[in-house]
């Protein structure tokens, strides 16, 4: 029972001062401000195992940590979040409950999240892998922003810093619960190859995913079911990405949604930041194949200037599959079949699901 900020949101009304501020933490910011049960900073190789948190505001705090176990621990009833990760690399973090962590939430009345979250990965966090972990009831379930650095809205830290494919990149979501939150299920923006894989998305209140300008990313296997009955404006439904590029959305059930995949592009004040101008924006490339869609309601909306290829998706026994693409959007058939062996991030997959499988009978959950 550590530290928790005192909340002045009423079931009535939010208030606006309760919402979390992640961007910065390089000057140990997020410890400082908010604790922590457990904060490791500037460490290598570590295991954290069987750590219990309870009623206080986040559990596990990791900062520039690289190489890390983190396994069979339960943060969970928290305001903040059960394990937040800041400029940290190459970890696994495998079968931990991070279960209710959760702030800005009145049932019918307002569901914002105040940027809590069961999982929390800021500031060009890469190669880590996330197996088979319960992440539900949270503000989020994970948070994943590439950070103000990454996308040059701070200083560049050296003259020859380069912001191409700068974020949190190739990154796994394997085999996880994210479902139940005031949000979305996972929020990962502005990163690339990133792979989502076989994890289950259910009754998430804005969305399923949400995945701002993001590239490169394997969405396959996952099943989406009742996401976004709360959602704001037109984002709502299973998967949502604003400017999308080169995105393979492959092999998912998509279950009583209010819309399966809605994609679109209009022009930002990102464009412009040195991120924009270094990495190829237009939405294109983008491929929706081979996915179970929900009956009677929007099947894929494209708004904007968007290209998406298809083919083999269904809907129902015979039902056709409800489309919205405005006339700016290029909607193009294709009878090929994707070739996952072929894309990077589905190799970073398959090296991945070997290290879970290696690591499986040495950890289980914590209670």
């Amino acid at each position: 029972h550590n530290f928790r900020q005192h909340l002045k949101s009423t079931p009535a009304a939010e208030d606006s001062g309760d919402w979390l501020w992640p961007h910065e933490n390089d000057e140990q910011q997020w410890r400082k401000n908010y604790g922590a049960a457990l904060c490791v900073e500037a460490t290598e190789g570590l295991v954290v195992q069987r750590v219990k948190v309870r009623e206080q505001q986040n559990g596990i705090i990791l900062d520039r940590v690289q190489g890390a176990d983190i396994k069979a621990n339960d943060c969970s009833f928290l305001s903040g979040w059960g394990l937040a990760l800041w400029r940290s690399n190459d970890n696994q973090v495998l079968r931990n409950n991070f279960n209710f962590c959760i702030r800005g939430y009145s049932h019918g009345v307002y569901n914002r999240g105040q940027d809590s979250a069961g999982i929390l990965m800021f500031e060009q966090c890469s190669n880590n892998a996330f197996l088979n972990n319960s992440v539900t009831h949270g503000g989020d379930g994970v948070f994943a922003f590439s950070g103000k650095e990454a996308l040059g809205e701070t200083p560049a830290p050296a003259e020859d810093f380069s912001y191409r494919k700068r974020g949190n990149n190739r990154n796994l979501f394997f085999g996880n619960n994210l479902s139940y939150a005031a949000a979305h299920g996972l929020e990962l923006t502005f990163g690339f190859e990133n792979v989502i894989e076989g994890n289950v998305f259910t009754e998430n209140a804005i969305c399923g995913f949400w995945g701002g300008y993001s590239q490169e990313t394997l969405i396959r296997g996952n099943r989406f079911k009742a996401n976004g009955d709360s959602g704001y404006g037109l984002e709502r439904g299973a998967i949502n990405i604003d400017h999308s590029r080169n995105n393979k959305i492959l092999s998912n059930i998509m279950e009583s949604t209010t819309c399966s995949v809605h994609l679109w592009r209009f022009p930002s004040g990102l464009d412009d930041t040195p991120w924009g101008k270094a990495n190829s924006l237009p939405s294109e490339g983008n491929v929706i194949q081979s996915n179970m869609m929900a009956e009677g309601v929007m099947g894929v909306q494209l708004r904007g200037n968007v290209e998406a290829t298809y083919g083999e998706n269904t809907c129902g026994d015979s039902a056709k599959i409800v489309v919205d693409i405005e006339s700016e959007s290029q909607w193009n058939k294709t009878d090929a079949v994707i070739d996952e062996e072929l894309t990077t991030a589905w190799t970073v997959f398959k090296k991945l699901v070997a290290w879970e499988r290696e690591h499986s009978n040495s950890a289980s959950l914590g209670g």
